[in-house]
């Protein structure tokens, strides 16, 4: 096996984890609904429209919804085979770029093995969810970029462009790539490249949004956010360090680590040999960190405003959690490894630096272990085996409200309508119609199916014991995953 060859070792065995740990189903969110039910109903000739219970199109970009519809199978199994795919390419692409920067095919295997014992990366890359290619396209963008950045090619820019874009179009939070990009040619005044690559990565989600129909879900309002908000970030940053324990003391060792290796790099001479050698990839000598480096810590901070401003002003049910920071969690493994590769490392820290390896290894493990045996909602969502079997869904009755219109969609294809709430999901303003919408509901009369074991709207929606108090009702069915009663 050649050298290059190792590096694609850690994606097979990354890619054998989550088929084996997503066999019993991928995870479904609603967001994994809004994405495989839009391209069920194109494939189904119903045209590209979300399925009932999510928002409403123009709420998600249309790239991965697009791919599901378009690779030949089942929306769901395609989601599987892409986001697998996408697992590889991540995984390969950061142990090349390592090992290209550092001129070490150990560095390289060593920053595979890192991401493909990712956590937060393996649950995504076991989901509906379109975080992997995003992570792919948008890394792949930048480091094409930092290529033309260091030896201008008219072909590299379109490429990076073309990589961005379609970043873009399936987070709009990929305008974060857009930004890094534009801010790294303007300070090397490229004017003329920053309006190109700038203009073409916009242009397809402009367009898209031109061209939707119907109004956006989405308005600006002010709901800052507090220290809840900001502690969710804590697991997800201790877990990219230590697996254990978990916070509090799972982040203090964690931010030890990472100031304990920030000190010794700072006191550590770099290797010199190994810096001249980090600048194969882009065949210029130059100062490090390189220009990649840059780009990535550019979009790391603008990612992370953009997290911030669209908690504040957009969404007032955003997180800060695995999910959304597992981009800045690769960011971190491409910064990390070649820091230390350049520095010729005293054994104690070579060490600990193998321990910190060999417990990400280990967590990974047990997340595929997991996966085997766990059919829960809260591991699988709504392919969960609870919800598949569960007989309340099977004998709700006509007209049906629900807590989880989608979860009801998606495993029974019925459609129901949405139990009134108490809040704006996206302003957290309170509805000021929640008192005339459940007396409609009751005069309308029927059923109220109340999933219990769905929480995603918990903090905008009644709570079972609210609706109890607020109207008439019996109860017809119950089990594990809910409650179904009738309005008297």
């Amino acid at each position: 096996m050649t050298r290059r060859g190792w590096v694609a070792a850690p994606a097979a065995v990354a890619v054998l984890a989550v088929l084996a740990a997503s066999a019993k189903g991928l995870y479904v969110s609603p967001d994994g609904v809004f994405y495989v039910g839009t391209a069920r109903n194109w494939v189904d000739g119903l045209g590209f429209t979300p399925p009932p219970g999510v928002p409403p199109l123009e709420h998600f970009p249309p790239l991965f919804p697009f791919l599901l519809g378009r690779v030949g199978v089942d929306p769901l199994t395609a989601a599987r085979a892409v986001n697998l795919f996408c697992l590889a390419g991540i995984v390969v692409l950061v142990g090349l770029v390592v090992r290209a920067q550092t001129g070490s095919a150990p560095a390289g295997v060593v920053a595979a093995v890192l991401t493909a014992a990712a956590v937060d990366l393996l649950t995504l890359s076991g989901s509906a969810l379109s975080e992997p290619l995003f992570i792919l396209l948008g890394l792949g963008g930048l480091v094409a970029l930092a290529a033309h950045v260091e030896r201008p090619r008219p072909a590299v820019l379109a490429g990076a462009s073309a990589l961005v874009a379609a970043a873009f179009l399936t987070r709009y939070v990929g305008i974060a790539v857009v930004v890094a990009g534009v801010v790294a040619l303007l300070w090397r005044r490229r004017w003329i490249d920053a309006g190109v690559f700038g203009a073409l990565s916009v242009a397809p989600v402009a367009l898209w949004l031109a061209l939707a129909e119907g109004a956006s879900d989405r308005s600006v309002v002010l709901h800052m956010f507090g220290a809840d908000y900001l502690g969710q970030a804590a697991r997800p940053f201790a877990r990219w360090f230590v697996p254990w324990p978990t916070p509090p003391a799972g982040l203090l060792l964690a931010v030890a680590v990472v100031t304990a290796g920030a000190v010794l790099i700072r006191r550590t001479p770099p290797n010199l040999s190994l810096v001249v050698a980090g600048t194969r990839l882009f065949r210029r000598r130059e100062r490090l960190p390189s220009t990649l480096s840059w780009l990535l810590a550019a979009f790391a901070g603008t990612y992370l405003a953009l997290l911030l401003a669209n908690r504040a002003l957009t969404d007032a049910t955003g997180r800060l959690d695995a999910r959304f920071l597992a981009p800045l969690h690769i960011v971190a493994i491409l910064l990390v490894v070649p820091a230390l590769r350049r520095r010729p490392l005293p054994r104690p820290a070579v060490v600990l630096a193998g321990a910190l390896v060999v417990g990400q290894l280990v967590g990974a493990v047990v997340w595929a272990a997991g996966g085997l045996t766990d059919d829960s909602v809260r591991r699988r969502g709504y392919t969960s085996a609870d919800l598949r079997r569960s007989a309340v869904l099977g004998i709700a009755g006509e007209p049906l409200y629900t807590n989880a219109v989608d979860a009801v969609w998606f495993v029974t294809g019925r459609t129901s309508s949405a139990i009134p709430a108490e809040k704006d999901y996206l302003t957290g303003k309170p509805n000021p119609h929640y008192a005339d919408e459940l007396a409609a509901m009751r005069a309308a009369g029927g059923t109220i199916l109340y999933l219990d074991a769905v929480t995603f709207r918990r903090s905008f929606q009644p709570s079972r014991a609210e609706l109890e108090a607020a109207l008439p009702l019996e109860v017809v069915a119950q089990d594990g995953v809910g409650t179904l009663y009738r309005i008297l």
